[in-house]
């Protein structure tokens, strides 16, 4: 396994970087209970056996952190491009050249995360301070085959030593604190022009804008904005580049804030290539469980995931344009306490099923994802997408709207 740093440039002559070994150790079997009360329906959600043990030896390996320990690796004095980040951000380079390698992003300097006296939620609803480092991550990791774009990714561990702390300012103004390991993001640093915001919209590819837009919904963004999409002209064409997704995957319980910046640009209204609707039909969240797991994403941010795909399949089946499913999860701005189409989904399926009070093991085994309260939240959900993306409004007025569910604690 090549470790981040070795991958971006370092010989292996100067870099001493390794990644963290991961063993899974052996679980006990586990057992699907059904659930007698109730008649099943096949469902292409089935959680099977083998998945859960591949959950459960997720759940038993540590974190997957990459150790960078390139001593060619320096901090950037003057990086003015990130001079408005809202959190500690470096820009790393080789030493003693003006090559730019990639962008940490501390845990520890994440917004409030300082400040003990703060709450550990973040701004954004459903989200913990800490978490950005792991959400940066995770969205690499679900970017399957590069769809989307997102430059690689890892949580890494650098050494207080290796980051040549006393020869380093930080972009974002505040001292770093005193610690013989920093734990955060590492991005790849991508050339680009500029951000989509100093572009119209209009330049850009529509299948660019659906790749983004597809990733957006499926990790339920919070936080897609204009700065935040890099432009790169290759060969006289623009292409987008997706950044920032520390504010992705909130808990399940707190979907309310769901932003995505392309809804108002035509090419969000546009259908599917083939190729497009090819690939999300390839999907199988399910299998993304165990990989989400070991790098550290928390079980109710997985289950997020898993039912924001499962929505944007069906919908994608059933000929919905990208604005379609974003105006369905969105709330609406101009209607105080709106709830979104998507909210009531969810948390009417959680009342169906008898869901709202389930709460993930501490140690988030794989008990929790095999349960039948689990299996029942997931039946219900899948059958009320279905339905509302055949008949939006009439499903809706069938359903029962729960909009108080148990918020994140």
């Amino acid at each position: 396994m090549h470790s981040f740093a070795h991958s971006i440039g370092s010989s292996d002559s100067t870099t001493r970087a390794m990644a963290l070994t991961i063993a899974a150790t052996a679980s006990k079997p586990i057992t699907i209970t059904p659930d007698h009360g109730r008649s099943r329906r096949p469902s292409r959600l089935e959680v099977t056996q083998q998945l859960l043990q591949e959950i459960a030896a997720a759940n038993d390996s540590p974190p997957e952190h990459a150790f960078m320990g390139d001593e060619s690796i320096v901090v950037d004095k003057n990086a003015p491009e990130l001079s408005e980040s809202t959190q500690g951000t470096y820009m790393l380079k080789r030493r003693g050249t003006n090559i730019k390698v990639g962008v940490f992003k501390p845990s520890d300097e994440e917004v409030k995360a300082a400040d003990p006296a703060v709450s550990f939620l973040s701004p954004k609803q459903g989200v913990v301070v800490g978490d950005g480092a792991i959400k940066e991550h995770a969205a690499y990791v679900l970017d399957h085959g590069g769809f989307a774009g997102v430059p690689r990714t890892e949580t890494v561990v650098f050494m207080e030593h290796e980051l040549d702390m006393d020869d380093m300012a930080v972009v974002h103004p505040g001292p770093i604190p005193p610690s013989p390991k920093r734990v955060g993001s590492f991005q790849e640093f991508r050339e680009h022009m500029c951000t989509s915001e100093d572009l119209g919209s209009s330049l850009f590819s529509v299948e660019d804008v659906h790749h983004i837009g597809l990733l957006d919904l499926r990790l339920f963004n919070l936080d897609r904005h204009l700065g935040n999409i890099l432009v790169q002209l290759e060969e006289g064409r623009y292409r987008l580049i997706p950044i920032d997704h520390g504010y992705i995957l909130p808990s399940f319980r707190c979907m309310s804030d769901a932003w995505f910046c392309w809804t108002s640009w035509k090419q969000s209204s546009q259908p599917f290539s083939p190729a497009s609707r090819s690939y999300i039909a390839g999907l199988t969240p399910f299998a993304d469980i165990a990989a989400l797991k070991r790098i550290g994403l928390r079980d109710e941010c997985i289950l997020t995931f898993v039912l924001c795909t499962v929505f944007v399949k069906e919908a994608v089946v059933h000929n919905w344009t990208l604005k379609d499913m974003a105006l369905a999860m969105q709330r609406d701005i101009c209607i105080d306490d709106a709830v979104s189409d998507f909210e009531m989904l969810v948390n009417s399926a959680s009342s169906r099923a008898s869901f709202n009070d389930f709460e993930f093991h501490s140690s988030g085994d794989a008990e929790s994802w095999g349960s039948p309260s689990m299996l029942a939240f997931l039946d219900e959900f899948e059958e009320m997408v279905q339905k509302y993306v055949t008949d939006p409004r009439g499903a809706i007025s069938m359903f029962e709207t729960h909009v108080c569910m148990t918020p994140l604690e």
